[in-house]
């Protein structure tokens, strides 16, 4: 009678184990409300005050789980855990007008929104998608319920350099309209070099920098300064194979941290890709000499320590995952399977959480998914280090829908 009854136990705790790992499942069918709902309850218990920087992984580029996951999660996050900041793994120049859209009073326009991100991620699928937009409107929204506490959206990676052009409408002409003019007309008439322009905006800058100005000026200023020194750190890229030193890949890495932790004063989510937010070092087919460098995760949790955290996305059997093939101009849908360990996680049924099951994560790599084909990678993890603190799992991944966007 006895063993009947324990066997019993252990059935009933395993179908609420398979029903709370359902739950995840069932998000990509949900829409942003739906899913907040989901996920207070299964994380209502859980305690997010003492996370400065959260890292959310991305699986994939082109998956259709990871996306609903990770733009429901932020609303989550907003909605429930206070967090007030995003921070995307994008120029921060180019978001700059989408935050601009997010924070002012001005009602809702889905036109506008619309044309906002298909002009700053033109090529950026991780963020042109059908979910990211949705969560961007359900952010616009939110924003304009709570004026006094609003969520702002910042780029912190130096993708791309930024067009003399830019720090002329931007700064020159904004402080300096007679200035701005003769710059104008010089770059007109000599067919300027890219090189002679970013010149002639720091002799510019040091000549200005020597008077007084107002406060927003000031503040002017100082974001052409911090701009210009993005450019240092922007890696140019002449080939699809082009590889890069440890050095360079590292400093970038550094610098991309350190505009992360620009914006400690509030809660941040730092939306990226699974290798960018995993604590560790990486072995990657983009180092020039085989030596490892560290992701932007290890120099976020190097400076913040537990008050840094990073929730990865993994699954368990297969993905179909689309891969772009550079040199051909195509891309190309993928079978990739699942690592073991992904594999007996979810047969436990669970969200994996550290502070609860520290033990299962020990070791554990989530699976690291490049969007262009021949880019490999590999984490160095020791058998009791942790690259993140939590993993959502999904049994299998889906490739994206593109089409009408």
């Amino acid at each position: 009678m006895q063993m009947k009854l324990l066997l019993a136990f252990i059935g009933l705790l395993l179908l609420t184990v398979r029903a709370e790992g359902q739950k995840i499942q069932e998000i990509v069918s949900k829409d942003i409300a739906d899913a907040i709902h989901v996920f207070d309850q299964l994380l209502g218990s859980r305690s997010f005050a003492g996370i400065k920087v959260l890292g959310l992984g991305d699986a994939a580029v082109f998956v259709k789980e990871s996306k609903k996951l990770t733009t429901s999660f932020s609303a989550y996050l907003i909605s429930k855990q206070k967090f007030r900041n995003i921070v995307l793994h994008v120029d921060d120049w180019q978001v700059r007008p989408l935050n601009t859209y997010l924070t002012n009073a001005i009602p809702a326009d889905t036109l506008v929104l619309d044309s906002l991100v298909k002009s700053i991620f033109s090529s950026d699928y991780q963020f042109r998608n059908r979910d990211f937009r949705a969560f961007l409107q359900w952010l616009k929204q939110y924003n304009l319920t709570n004026p006094k506490d609003q969520v702002n959206i910042y780029g912190v990676a130096p993708l791309s350099r930024i067009p003399p052009a830019y720090f002329l409408a931007a700064y020159v002409f904004e402080i300096d309209k007679v200035y701005g003019q003769q710059l104008s007309e010089k770059w007109s008439n000599d067919d300027t070099s890219d090189s002679l322009a970013y010149s002639d905006i720091k002799i510019w800058l040091q000549a200005i920098g020597k008077k007084k100005h107002s406060t927003s000026v000031q503040e002017q200023i100082m974001r052409c300064e911090e701009d210009l020194q993005h450019n240092k750190y922007v890696l140019k890229y002449t080939s699809p194979d082009q590889q890069f030193s440890q050095n360079q890949l590292n400093e970038k890495a550094r610098y991309t941290a350190s505009q992360v932790l620009k914006n400690l004063g509030k809660q941040t989510i730092f939306y990226a890709m699974t290798y960018q937010v995993m604590k560790g070092e990486l072995e990657t087919s983009v180092e020039l000499n085989g030596l490892p460098v560290s992701a932007v995760g290890k120099y976020l949790n190097d400076d913040l320590k537990s008050s840094y955290q990073s929730f990865a996305i993994d699954f368990a059997d297969s993905g179909k995952v689309i891969m772009i093939d550079i040199p051909n101009r195509k891309g190309d849908l993928e079978k990739v399977n699942g690592t073991a360990h992904a594999k007996s996680l979810y047969q436990k049924g669970e969200f994996i959480d550290r502070t609860n099951d520290a033990q299962l994560l020990k070791g554990y790599k989530p699976i690291m998914i490049w969007p262009y084909k021949g880019q490999v990678g590999n984490l160095i993890l020791g058998k009791d280090e942790y690259a993140i603190d939590a993993v959502f799992l999904f049994s299998s991944l889906t490739d994206l829908d593109l089409a009408n966007y």
